[in-house]
């Protein structure tokens, strides 16, 4: 974590506003007055109760990004495209194009962001991915252009087409 989040961390914790704990959550439920999240502390046997006003996920990426999302999912069951080697996004070529099942570069599924974390860890901050996002705009902008050399349509053409 950055230098000043640790210092204002240490401060909350010292004046008895934050406490951390290291276990894992069982499960948890709403009260009128917050929460009560059951816990497995590391190291201990049995199940503790804190009664808290918020609960907050710090715990990073969960992995397996295609689990519950039907488009995601759906691409990855019919091969069209692959988890990453670390299973956290999707897999990639270095324009961002998704890797099908046999690790074969689409020409037309491409992605940016979270989804390649698996490959370019830091992508979930806007400046990452405003760098994706421009790479990746220059690179189809290149494909079209070497795809479809636009040439302007001749009469006869274009008397066909009207006709």
């Amino acid at each position: 974590m950055a230098p000043s989040i640790g210092e204002t961390v240490e401060r909350l914790r010292r004046e008895g506003q934050l406490t951390l704990h290291a276990a894992r959550i069982q499960g948890f439920a709403l009260e009128a007055s917050g929460v009560a999240v059951r816990l497995r502390p590391r190291g201990q046997r049995g199940e503790a109760v804190l009664h808290v006003r918020h609960v907050i996920n710090c715990t990073g990426p969960e992995g397996a990004m295609t689990r519950g999302h039907p488009v995601l999912g759906a691409l990855v069951e019919t091969g069209r495209a692959s988890p990453d080697a670390l299973g956290l996004g999707l897999a990639t070529d270095a324009d961002g194009a998704l890797l099908d099942a046999h690790g074969r570069a689409s020409g037309r599924l491409y992605t940016l962001g979270p989804p390649r974390r698996g490959e370019l860890w830091e992508t979930t901050a806007v400046p990452e991915i405003r760098g994706q996002a421009r790479a990746l705009a220059w690179h189809l902008l290149q494909r079209l252009a070497h795809a479809r050399a636009w040439h302007p349509p001749t009469e006869s053409a274009g008397a066909a087409l009207d006709g």
